[in-house]
């Protein structure tokens, strides 16, 4: 399968890819951090370069984040922009895309996310919550949290004892929340030791990585290993 993880320069998404041998390329307007296969240039070109199987796209927050209302107020054109690119990638030429980013503005310009996630469903002791707009895929089944309750059988997974964790022996029960008119378990009670990114990690570029735990769920879910298992229907499949 090729894959390209727009907008990456930490290479994780791409790299948890390969893994699962994968011909899998991130893509960003600077270098990588990490050594890999990576085309830098705008994203919106590397979409158009070849035919991609897979699209994983992580537009800049700046502009589009809740968290950032003060940037968004002070520059709207800006926003504006930032939501135009978003849009454009959700739209990208392949049958299957996921745009990842965190609660804000794209909730009106692409519409409600399919799934919101949080790092410590994966198995980091961390909580971020992060939305997922889905094309083609289904959406993650997690280690721990929501979502994990997925009735299918499960072979050939790198953590056979530990992922994803079935629901029954899951020591967390929590309340099914909608927010926003998300059906989502995303306010899934957060247990002991796990707390907030944000006040772990300062640095933005930190902050805007992806989570080992989740780039490897992607690639171990979405990588075709599953295609035929029973219970994963995909989101928005083109006919």
């Amino acid at each position: 399968m090729r894959v390209l993880v727009a907008c990456e320069r930490s290479g994780r998404v791409r790299d948890a890819f390969r893994l699962y041998g994968h011909d899998a390329w991130s893509c960003d307007l600077v270098a990588s951090d990490a050594w890999g296969p990576h085309l830098q240039m705008d994203a919106l070109q590397a979409i158009h370069r070849g035919t991609w199987d897979l699209i994983i796209a992580h537009p800049p927050c700046t502009y589009l984040s809740r968290v950032n209302v003060a940037y968004r107020r002070a520059h709207p054109e800006l926003q504006s922009a930032a939501e135009r690119f978003a849009l454009a990638l959700f739209n990208a030429p392949a049958d299957r895309v996921c745009v990842e980013n965190p609660i804000g503005s794209l909730w009106t310009a692409i519409g409600k996310p399919h799934q919101v996630i949080h790092p410590w469903w994966f198995g980091d002791p961390y909580t971020k919550a992060t939305c997922l707009w889905l094309r083609g895929l289904p959406r993650l089944s997690s280690m721990k949290g929501p979502d994990s309750a997925m009735d299918y059988p499960w072979t050939g997974s790198l953590f056979p004892d530990s992922y994803p964790q079935p629901a029954v022996l899951r020591p967390e029960r929590g309340r099914r929340v909608r927010h926003r008119g998300v059906d989502d378990w995303w306010r899934w009670p957060t247990p002991a030791g796990v707390q907030s990114w944000v006040n772990v990690q300062r640095s933005a570029s930190m902050r805007s990585q992806t989570f080992w735990g989740i780039a490897l769920a992607m690639a171990e879910q979405w990588g075709g290993l599953l295609a035929d298992s029973p219970g994963l229907s995909a989101i928005g499949q083109r006919a």
